[in-house]
């Protein structure tokens, strides 16, 4: 968390606060425009809370969270993570960042084809290697194309990486816009990013809009629509006659359909009218009837960051709902189930870089440490029969172990029948479709056997008797219906505390208490066969409270985080099911999934593919895959892997030959060695990392080993990997390096 020293221009004490807030303004914003606000009249106050209601009673937002403008806009940024920062950085390292990160036809960007989204367009321009601007330009997209509205839908970002420096983050907008659009698209994500940067002042709407015109050419359309709005707007007209003449002015033949401006137009009117009201600006950029999930996603950036939390409590019921998860599927596996709190602690951290000041991550790195105000993390009550919604969760105030809040959990009327339960996801969500189950949202989990699970709990020194806590996962188990595994119990008594550590096993046996098997919506499983968790991918994690007797009170979360190296098999189950291929992000032509040694059947027809699984916070480990090359010009396993332009591999490559690579937007190859090798044959290959050091064997022989010395990867995902053709892998082993 900051403090109160003031680093540099715009970031104060509550600069993460704000961040946050601004996030989690978009969050809201864009699922209001997705799922309930596409009308063309403005909602009363008693439909926007019943709209809120209606939110929290679904609680369905898996696929707004893989919503491309939050993606894009969180991807984007990400440039300035994987290149040395410097004020010349330009749209040339975007362009990469989108090139690694971007799974064509899956993930980060619209997909709508060449010539109707701008962003495909654009990507396919940068594969054929054509570089911005002119990648999104109009002499080669044409204007409908190039200047669409969406740049601004993703800008919001640049404008809370330079708070209080509109022209900047414009600046810099205006970099990142250039590799998809051109014109006056690149203006209106000029202006949102100055907006946003300047609701980091503390001035009122007028100031805002201020900061959007003096960042933008003056004669440009959208700095005169921005003007005339605000004239309109000044004479004391309604909303709706303003809004008429932003169509007889701004539509019709000059600016089509999906043209940026009067998109766009669609947040100045909402933010003039609205007069920094959240709920109201919502309702008129609804209203207004142009690209709503977009408008009320810049609209909730810039009034989050403006108001700050006190601003989205305003929207508490909606926030509830949300509790602040994301999804983000894309070539960084393991980062697709996210939460708005860790988003804006990365935007916050890579602000601090820029200003080349020093960044302490809360409570010593906790993956959930529950530090902003209102924070969740993603947790919420399960409802289930042996778990009725027996508790409730507070972001509270409270000197913990190592910060300054944490996360209450409420419970009552838990008894010997009924525990309470708080969970967060730690997969995206796998819909059955009619041949078995497919991935909804691309991503894998982020929790695997083999990890330790930290956990530090408090009960309130008010409780009146001791209740008992256990951290659990819940994954799939046979048949892919959802169970559950407990880990160990400790019992608090009022005002104790205690720090749970559990591994969780590779197997375990159901008879055994810390292993009684759980259904989501009903009683326990009996079985005396053990169970292993390879193919079980888990589905979330949280903890557990129960009684021998009807107990109520209070249980304080200060922590919950996990470490250490995997230790699993990726590959089936040894009974029915089919969530495991959800685990698998696809970035190849083809994957088919079976079982034995074709576990894995990957075809990619021109250029490099890849099936991922894991995440960036696997370090040291090690990955042993027996593979199978069909036809290929080269195959092999991956280890580290930040997306498809950065991370280490083994191949077997044409000439009888084993590779140990470093792809980092180009191909280094570390070392070289003769293996004779046919199509058809299968080869064991082993590949180890360990800090710097690298490992590499085959069929059992050891052939490199040798150290990264230049900007070597810290940590990343498994992935099998295939050039122009055809590998079959049978189950990956990922282990401790030996």
């Amino acid at each position: 968390m900051s403090t109160s020293v003031r680093y540099r221009t715009g970031i104060h004490a509550d600069y993460d606060e704000r961040v946050y807030s601004g996030l989690l303004g978009k969050l809201i914003g864009v699922g209001l425009g997705r799922r309930y606000l596409a009308g063309t009249r403005t909602p009363s106050p008693r439909e926007l809370g019943k709209i809120g209601y209606d939110l929290a009673a679904r609680g369905d937002f898996s696929p707004l969270f893989a919503e491309d403008g939050i993606c894009a806009a969180l991807t984007a940024v990400r440039a300035l993570e994987d290149f040395p920062f410097t004020s010349s950085l330009g749209s040339d390292a975007i362009a990469q960042t989108w090139l690694n990160y971007a799974i064509e036809q899956r993930a980060v960007l619209w997909w709508g084809g060449k010539g109707h989204s701008a962003a495909h367009t654009a990507y396919l321009n940068l594969k054929r290697g054509i570089v911005p601007p002119a990648s999104g330009s109009a002499e080669l997209n044409g204007t409908v194309v190039a200047e669409q509205h969406g740049a601004e839908a993703s800008a919001e970002c640049w404008g809370m990486l330079f708070p209080q420096e509109p022209e900047r983050a414009a600046d810099f907008a205006g970099r990142a816009a250039r590799v998809c659009y051109s014109g006056e698209a690149v203006h209106t994500a000029q202006a949102v990013a100055a907006m946003v940067s300047s609701a980091f002042a503390g001035g009122g709407v007028d100031a805002i809009l201020n900061a959007a015109t003096l960042s933008i050419p003056a004669e440009s359309s959208v700095a005169k629509m921005i003007v005339e709005i605000r004239a309109w707007h000044a004479t004391g007209e309604e909303w709706p006659h303003t809004r008429e003449r932003i169509l007889e002015r701004f539509g019709g033949t000059e600016f089509g359909e999906w043209h940026a401006v009067p998109h766009f137009a669609g947040v100045v009117l909402a933010l003039a009218a609205g007069k920094g009201d959240l709920k109201d600006s919502f309702a008129l950029a609804a209203a207004a009837g142009w690209g709503t999930a977009a408008n009320l996603g810049v609209i909730g950036s810039i009034l989050g960051v403006h108001g700050g939390i006190t601003n989205i409590d305003v929207c508490s019921t909606w926030r509830a709902s949300v509790a602040d998860r994301i999804y983000l599927p894309s070539a960084d596996a393991g980062r697709c189930v996210s939460d708005a709190a860790n988003e804006a602690l990365a935007l916050a951290r890579i602000a601090r870089d820029i200003a080349r000041v020093a960044y302490t991550p809360p409570k010593k790195g906790a993956r959930f440490h529950f530090e902003l105000p209102g924070s969740m993390h993603g947790f919420t009550v399960e409802c289930s029969g042996d778990s009725p919604g027996l508790a409730m969760v507070r972001n509270v105030t409270r000197k913990s172990r190592c910060g300054k809040r944490c996360l209450a959990l409420i419970f009552s009327g838990v008894d010997a029948q009924r525990c309470a339960r708080v969970a967060t996801p730690v997969f995206p969500p796998c819909e059955k479709d009619g041949d078995g189950r497919s991935a909804a949202i691309p991503g894998s989990p982020t929790l695997y056997p083999g990890q330790t699970i930290r956990a530090y709990v408090e009960a309130n020194a008010d409780n009146k008797c001791q209740a008992g806590v256990r951290p659990f996962i819940r994954y799939y188990g046979d048949n892919d219906e959802p169970r559950m595994l407990r880990g160990p119990e400790k019992w608090l008594m009022p005002d104790s505390r205690h720090e749970f550590q559990w591994t969780l096993p590779r197997g375990f046996e159901a008879r055994h208490r810390e292993g009684t098997l759980i259904l989501h919506k009903s009683g326990a499983v009996s079985s005396t066969e053990p169970t292993l968790l390879q193919g079980r991918p888990i589905i979330e994690t949280g903890l557990e409270i129960f009684s021998d007797e009807p107990a109520d009170g209070v249980i304080y979360l200060d922590y919950f985080t996990w470490d250490g190296v995997p230790s699993v098999d990726l590959g089936p189950p040894h009974t029915a099911g089919r969530a495991w291929q959800c685990a698998w992000v696809n970035a190849a032509t083809q994957c088919d999934f079976g079982k034995g040694a074709a576990v894995l059947r990957v075809c990619q027809n021109e250029g490099v593919g890849m099936v991922i699984q894991g995440t960036r916070q696997w370090t040291d480990y090690c990955a042993v895959a027996n593979v199978t090359p069909r036809m290929v010009k080269s195959a092999g396993i991956a280890v580290r892997v930040q997306g498809l332009q950065r991370y280490y591999a083994l191949l077997l490559t044409s000439g009888n030959k084993l590779r140990l690579v470093k792809q980092l937007y180009g191909t280094s190859v570390l070392a070289e060695a003769d293996l004779a090798w046919i199509f058809g044959q299968t080869v064991e290959l082993s590949l180890s990392v360990e800090g710097k050091r690298l490992k590499a064997r085959a069929n059992g022989k050891d052939y490199f080993e040798l150290d990264d010395p230049s900007q070597p990867f810290d940590g990343g995902a498994f992935a099998l990997v295939v050039e122009e053709g055809c590998v079959e892998s049978g189950a990956v082993r990922i282990g401790a390096v030996e």
